[in-house]
C-alpha cells in the first residue's frame, strides 16, 4: 500500500501494491475525487507524491523492471 497526503491535508492519494489504480480522496468527507488505472505498470510501495494540486505515481512493469511516472493532474479540492 502506498498513501500520500496533500501539503494542506484536504487530499489522500491511495495505491495498492502490485495494482494499476490510483485513487485520491477528500481527506474531511472522504469522497473520492480521482479513481483510476493505468496499464503502463503497478504501483510500487511508498511510490506516490503529490506536488501542488497533482499526483505523482511511480509505477513498474516486473517483467521488465521498467519504471514509469504517471501524473494525475489538477487535484485540487
Amino acid at each position: 500500500m502506498s498513501v500520500a497526503i496533500s501539503s494542506d491535508d484536504a487530499r489522500v492519494a491511495a495505491g495498492r501494491f502490485g495494482s494499476t489504480d490510483v485513487a485520491v480522496y477528500d481527506a474531511a468527507t472522504g469522497a473520492t475525487i480521482f479513481s483510476g488505472d493505468n496499464p503502463a505498470g503497478l504501483s510500487t510501495e511508498g511510490g506516490l507524491v503529490f506536488s501542488g494540486s497533482d499526483v505523482y505515481a511511480l509505477l513498474m512493469t516486473w517483467s521488465t523492471k521498467q519504471l514509469h511516472l504517471w501524473r494525475i493532474q489538477g487535484l485540487a479540492t
